[in-house]
């Protein structure tokens, strides 16, 4: 005879790496659209002021989207031994980590690093700057 009080197997729980790597990835995404949004709306302003609004603006999305990254592979990989759901979120995290990361990249090679060298295209925050501390 079967027992009438035999409990259902239960679902694994939602993994917290999941959510803490989608929610990072739109925290890093969301910084950099109030970074834009305060370039445009400000425009130029003292070179004071705009450092002090967003270099740390420029700085904490990167590091956000990589916290989105490393957590969505610990969620990954957690997710795929069985012992927790939420892959969507984790992928998520993922994708927008990844977009970002690649995207600091590039922007960091095109405006720092070529023209540091002498060649490709700069900004005028960075000459100001170059020009203020008399790099070249």
């Amino acid at each position: 005879m079967s027992n009438p009080y035999q409990a259902y197997p239960s679902n694994p729980p939602t993994s917290g790496m999941a959510v803490a790597s989608m929610v990072t990835g739109i925290v890093g995404w969301l910084l950099e659209l109030i970074f834009i949004c305060a370039n445009l709306f400000f425009g130029t302003v003292s070179l004071g002021v705009l450092l002090l609004c967003t270099v740390p603006l420029l700085c904490i999305p990167p590091i956000t989207w990589l916290i989105a990254v490393i957590t969505g592979h610990i969620a990954n990989a957690r997710i795929n031994a069985g012992q927790a759901t939420g892959s969507g979120m984790a992928i998520a995290g993922l994708v927008m980590g990844y977009i970002g990361v690649v995207t600091t990249l590039i922007l960091f090679f095109l405006f720092l690093v070529l023209p540091a060298l002498g060649f490709g295209l700069s900004l005028p925050i960075i000459d100001e700057l170059m020009r203020e501390f008399q790099i070249y």
